[in-house]
């Protein structure tokens, strides 16, 4: 029996899903103990956060295949980041960096 899971989108989807995971403990492991994954694997706009000298820096970690999905997304960041819709430790975010990898397979 298949289900609604078993589509091509969703095989896509959960592929996007782990390959994103795998990304964000790169960088987590990369940066070491100053870096900590946001409290909800859903949260919007950024994927980590690290704590250095007192300052907060949020990171939005993304994996591509094509780079112009990666200039969208910057665009996509800013536009949140303008209207003040992200949020991180109870205050509005103001500045977000982004860490983006192309894959290529």
């Amino acid at each position: 029996m298949k289900s609604s899971h078993d589509s091509p989108q969703a095989l896509t989807g959960l592929l996007n899903k782990i390959q994103g995971q795998l990304g964000e403990d790169a960088f987590v492991k990369a940066v070491g103990h100053s870096a900590h994954l946001a409290p909800s694997g859903s949260q919007e706009g950024w994927d980590v956060v690290v704590h250095q000298h007192g300052v907060d820096q949020y990171v939005q970690v993304k994996v591509y295949i094509d780079a112009n999905q990666a200039v969208e997304a910057l665009k996509e960041l800013q536009t949140k980041i303008d209207a003040g819709v992200l949020h991180g430790g109870g205050h509005v975010i103001h500045s977000v960096d982004f860490c983006g990898q192309l894959r290529y397979l």
